[in-house]
C-alpha cells in the first residue's frame, strides 16, 4: 500500500475539518518514519506528493527535503557529467513559443513551494504548442508533441492518471533533480508520463508529451502547454529560479 493510498483511505466524514486535518498530519509524519529505509528518489516522490496535498506541517516537509537532498546530491553528483548541457523542453519548439514577451509570464512573487496545490505566484514559463483543435496534437503533423529533459538528472516525483474534476493544478507531471546545479526541474500539464521514480535521464531524453491535464490547463479557455518550472535548492528553501536566458540558449531537438 502506497503512502498516497493510506490517506485516501483514512477519511472519515465523522470528523471535524480540526480533528481531520490533524489526523492527516499525524499519518504523514507516521509514513515519513516508516519511510526512511526506501530509496531517497521514491521518499522524494512520495513527500512532494504530502506536500501538495497538503498532509505534512512545512517545519516537518523541510527537514525532510533537506535530508533527502544531501542523499541524492551524494548519491547522483558524480553521474552528473553533462551538467552544463540544457535542451528545449518542448520538441519542435523554440523560445519564441514561450507564453509572455520575452518571458514576461515568470512571476516568482508569492511563491512558496511548501505551499503545495495552494501556491500563488506563476514561477514558470509556458511552452504553448500548435493545436488549434485541442487534441493535444500538433496541428501540423498530427503526432504527440513529445518533452524533453532540460537537464540531466534523476527523475524524484511523477504523477498520472489525472481525471477532469480534480482539484490538481499540474495534472500528470514529472520533477527531475540535476545534482551539480541542485536544481529541481518541474514539467506539468503532460498528457503522457514515460519516467519513473529513479530514472536517470539526461538532457534532451524524453519524459512524455505535452497534455491538457491540471484544473487550469483543461477547460478550452487554456491553449495546450507544457509548464515549466525551475527551483534552486538553498538550505530547505526552494527558491524559483528563472531559466528564460538558458531557455534561448538551449538546443531544439527536432
Amino acid at each position: 500500500m502506497t503512502g498516497r493510498t493510506m490517506f485516501l483511505g483514512s477519511r472519515s466524514s465523522s470528523r471535524g475539518p480540526v480533528a481531520f486535518i490533524l489526523h492527516f498530519m499525524a499519518w504523514g509524519m507516521l509514513f515519513l518514519e516508516l519511510a526512511h529505509g526506501a530509496d531517497p528518489c521514491k521518499r522524494w516522490d512520495e513527500l512532494q506528493a504530502l506536500i501538495r496535498d497538503g498532509l505534512i506541517p512545512p517545519p516537518i516537509a523541510k527537514e525532510e527535503i533537506v535530508r533527502l537532498h544531501t542523499e541524492l546530491f551524494s548519491l547522483y553528483r558524480e553521474r552528473d557529467v553533462n551538467f552544463q548541457k540544457r535542451a528545449f523542453p518542448v520538441e519542435g519548439c523554440s523560445p519564441a513559443d514561450i507564453g509572455g514577451r520575452r518571458g514576461s509570464g515568470f512571476v516568482a512573487k508569492g511563491y512558496n513551494f511548501y505551499d503545495g496545490n495552494r501556491h500563488l505566484g506563476h514561477p514558470a514559463h509556458d511552452i504553448f504548442i500548435r493545436d488549434k483543435d485541442q487534441d493535444s496534437r500538433d496541428d501540423r503533423s498530427g503526432k504527440k508533441v513529445r518533452v524533453r529533459a532540460f537537464a540531466s538528472g534523476v527523475v524524484v516525483g511523477v504523477n498520472r492518471g489525472w481525471r477532469p474534476g480534480s482539484e490538481l493544478r499540474g495534472g500528470n507531471y514529472v520533477w527531475v533533480f540535476s545534482p551539480r546545479a541542485e536544481l529541481y526541474c518541474y514539467y506539468a500539464h503532460l498528457e503522457d508520463v514515460w519516467v519513473e521514480p529513479c530514472d536517470w535521464v539526461n538532457a534532451g531524453e524524453v519524459l512524455g508529451t505535452v497534455g491538457r491535464t491540471g484544473k487550469n490547463a483543461f477547460p478550452s479557455r487554456s491553449p495546450t502547454h507544457l509548464h515549466f518550472m525551475c527551483l534552486e535548492f538553498q538550505g530547505g528553501e526552494m527558491r524559483p529560479l528563472n531559466p528564460y536566458e538558458d531557455l534561448l540558449r538551449a538546443a531544439s531537438i527536432e
